[in-house]
């Protein structure tokens, strides 16, 4: 979206430049904004995406499935080009409340992972 104004809406990218008028019905397809979770198993000609370097949900496993739902395109947009690296390669586990002090017997994490963990869970237990 480069420009809106009361009676045209411009848009670019690609190298082109594209100004429509507002004051008409315009047709857009349906379901032009969805959420990774929600596109999952979707493609699409063409896809744009919001990374945000400091959103939790910027990791790994989900940029990876918003990053491939587009059969030619796709152009992400973020507030930090430089950060996004970084938040994209985090990696969080889910955990339920039966995993609480089950980490050390996980054996597909890392003993630095499980420390890490035990860690937060014991001084949760010793603040209360």
């Amino acid at each position: 979206m480069a420009a809106v104004t009361p009676t045209t809406v411009t848009i670019e990218g690609g190298g082109r430049r594209l100004t429509l008028d507002a004051e008409s019905p315009l047709h857009l397809d349906r379901a032009y904004a969805a959420t990774s979770h929600s596109a999952q198993g979707l493609t699409c000609d063409r896809a744009f995406i919001n990374g945000e370097s400091f959103s939790r949900t910027t990791q790994r496993d989900v940029y990876y499935v918003a990053i491939s739902r587009a059969r030619h395109e796709t152009e992400i947009f973020t507030n930090d080009a430089g950060q996004l690296a970084k938040a994209v390669n985090r990696h969080e586990d889910k955990t339920t409340a039966l995993d609480i002090g089950m980490e050390s017997t996980r054996p597909w994490r890392s003993y630095e992972q499980a420390q890490t963990t035990e860690s937060r869970h014991e001084i949760g237990a010793r603040l209360k």
